[in-house]
């Protein structure tokens, strides 16, 4: 855990929510752990968008499909003709 760890309680989390959420986003760095009879059971982190964006083509070369992947049976060609 982090120097400005806080840790509490399940239901004083549900009763204060709100509050622990304002101190997320106004603290760097706080870690707040969610406790059931003493034991650690959660962690409520501030929400981030990904640091790295997606990007087209990353998986090129990378995935094989089969010869045979789009063909379909005879029988089943048939019955749509029926």
């Amino acid at each position: 855990m982090t120097e400005s760890t806080v840790r509490i309680g399940m239901h004083q989390a549900k009763t204060t929510l709100s509050e622990l959420i304002k101190k997320l986003n106004e603290e760097d760095g706080l870690d707040v752990v969610i406790t059931k009879s003493g034991e650690p059971v959660a962690r409520l982190i501030r929400y981030a968008e990904l640091q790295v964006p997606r990007r087209p083509g990353r998986l090129a070369g990378k995935l094989v499909v089969s010869d045979d992947f789009d063909t379909t049976p005879e029988e089943i060609v048939a019955d749509f003709y029926r």
